[in-house]
């Protein structure tokens, strides 16, 4: 049996266009499957932390970063095998494992079952598999995630502009702040901090389009 986790919404609408085309190719190979729809944030951590005590070939996550990081989390501490079949905007994490685009390719890869080990980050009690961001990406996330025009705009299906807006939110209030790091047992103090990014791989693609942008604005602020 293949679980599958999908979040309909990803991608502006493209989850469900993706699990639409998969589904019916899984029915032409008589793939032995179930699926589950994810209806809140975090509900696909729910839904794979359910599936971690079931027997199955593979729990995959048809989505993007945000609903592979939600079944990764659900999945911790099992040893399940988790499949991903990229429906997002930015799919950083898929590029970064060579995970194609293409829905066939991708249930290819997954059905042939190679699995493959990658190293994970934590953070208090919750994991990361691709970037963990403190500072000014981290805000902009917290607010994009918690405003209320990220669903309306993905309902009309211009979700990416949701980051610009709360990108801009944040522009106008954040102050730059000291962080102390420790790596590798060495002390780093750093002042005047914009942002700090862990990378688990080396795709950062959405938050680093708008720190482009903020290095940009600063140019221009610093000559006005």
């Amino acid at each position: 049996m293949y679980y599958f986790i999908v979040n309909k919404i990803s991608g502006n609408g493209k989850g469900l266009k993706v699990w639409k085309k998969t589904e019916k190719l899984l029915q032409e190979k008589q793939i032995n499957y179930q699926v589950r729809f994810t209806n809140r944030p975090k509900h696909a951590a729910e839904i794979a932390k359910e599936l971690s005590s079931e027997k199955c070939y593979a729990v995959v996550a048809v989505g993007g970063d945000g609903t592979i990081h939600d079944v990764a989390n659900g999945l911790i501490n099992s040893n399940i095998p988790l499949g991903v079949i990229p429906a997002g905007s930015g799919n950083d994490f898929a590029r970064a494992l060579d995970i194609p685009k293409d829905y066939k390719k991708a249930l290819k890869r997954i059905l042939m079952g190679k699995q493959r080990k990658i190293d994970i980050g934590r953070i208090g009690n919750e994991y990361f598999i691709t970037v963990m961001g403190i500072g000014f990406d981290g805000k902009v996330a917290e607010i994009n995630n918690g405003s209320k025009y990220k669903n309306w705009l993905n309902v009309i299906r211009l979700g990416n502009l949701s980051y610009g807006l709360s990108f801009l939110h944040v522009l106008l209030k954040y102050r730059p702040v000291s962080i102390q790091l420790m790596v590798d047992g060495e002390k780093l103090v750093f002042c005047n901090v914009w942002l700090i990014a862990i990378a688990n791989i080396s795709n950062y693609a959405e938050v680093l389009k708008y720190v482009q942008m903020l290095v940009i604005m600063m140019d221009y602020l610093t000559f006005v």
